[in-house]
């Protein structure tokens, strides 16, 4: 029978007291030098520039490390006082275009597939389909939460008890995961085949104007941009403009509460442009210096197609 080697056992504890050690004293440093970073940065005034909700801009300035304090000039450098109370604009992100895959290219199924919730209490689960082709089809499929029973299906036309035909689904290419195709645009974040827990937080209600959580966008390739309603189970074209390039949800807070709330802003050749309930353009600020130049541009011709809800 071999013999073991006496050296073997303390030379292992060694090399693991060393190594933990050094993990530690790692850290220690990390944590001093990022201690000393932030003292070095104590007291000095650091500026962003803000935009009010009326496209007005301002400086903000604040002193690092320092609660309260922060103050609003405008660029020329007067102070604005209470510019805090009305709220300001936030940055949204928006695609510069839509690409479709390569005809060759195969959608695996976690891509063909994006899970939403009505938000009723208990919820029911709407699946958007994909038939997986580079100009393919799409459509939503509902299953309750508590029994798995199929609830039915919403195409184009809203809600159906048996599958939508070709000529009633939407036209979405394969791929409708949620970070490589922004065409379908919502305030829920779940992604793939798994559906949301049940605990999960789907965002409520929205005042009139703004998006609540169970409203999904479709934009689809023939330039028409579907709102599905998943809580009402109905469809509808909200607008109708082949001058669409890609949409996303734009951010603004209310005050005096400062609730985020969203909107439906759609990127055009020229210019970005918040539509309301209706689709029609609503108004979009901007910032004073830049408003000849705004107004010297093309306006957007965006078709709104009434509907009842």
């Amino acid at each position: 029978m071999p013999q073991r080697n006496p050296w073997l056992a303390p030379l292992g504890i060694a090399l693991l007291l060393a190594t933990g050690f050094g993990v530690v004293l790692a850290a220690v440093g990390l944590w001093i030098g990022m201690a000393v970073e932030l003292g070095n940065k104590r007291g000095q005034v650091m500026q962003n520039l803000i935009f009010l909700p009326d496209g007005t801009p301002l400086v903000l300035s604040h002193t690092v490390m320092q609660f309260g304090g922060r103050q609003y000039h405008d660029l020329d450098g007067n102070p604005v006082p209470s510019a805090e109370a009305r709220g300001q604009l936030y940055a949204a992100s928006f695609a510069n275009e839509y690409r479709l895959p390569h005809p060759l290219d195969e959608t695996p199924w976690e891509e063909r597939i994006r899970t939403f919730s009505d938000a009723r209490r208990p919820p029911n689960y709407w699946y958007l389909m994909n038939d997986g082709r580079p100009e393919g089809l799409a459509w939503f499929v509902g299953y309750d939460s508590k029994s798995n029973a199929q609830l039915g299906w919403i195409g184009k036309s809203g809600f159906r008890s048996t599958p939508p035909p070709p000529d009633d689904c939407f036209a979405l290419p394969g791929n409708v995961n949620e970070w490589t195709n922004s065409r379908v645009v919502g305030m829920q974040t779940a992604v793939g085949p798994r559906h949301p827990n049940r605990d999960y937080g789907v965002p409520g209600e929205a005042p009139p104007g703004f998006v609540s959580g169970w409203i999904v966008f479709l934009v689809t390739l023939d330039g028409v941009i579907h709102e599905v309603d998943l809580q009402r189970r109905t469809a509808r074209v909200l607008t109708d403009d082949p001058g669409i390039r890609t949409a996303s949800l734009v951010m603004t807070y209310r005050p005096p509460q400062n609730t985020p709330h969203y909107r439906l802003g759609v990127r055009t050749d020229d210019a970005i442009v918040m539509l309301d309930a209706d689709g029609r353009p609503a108004s979009m600020p901007s910032p004073r210096r830049c408003a000849a130049r705004t107004s010297a541009g093309a306006r957007p011709r965006l078709a709104a197609r009434s509907s009842t809800r």
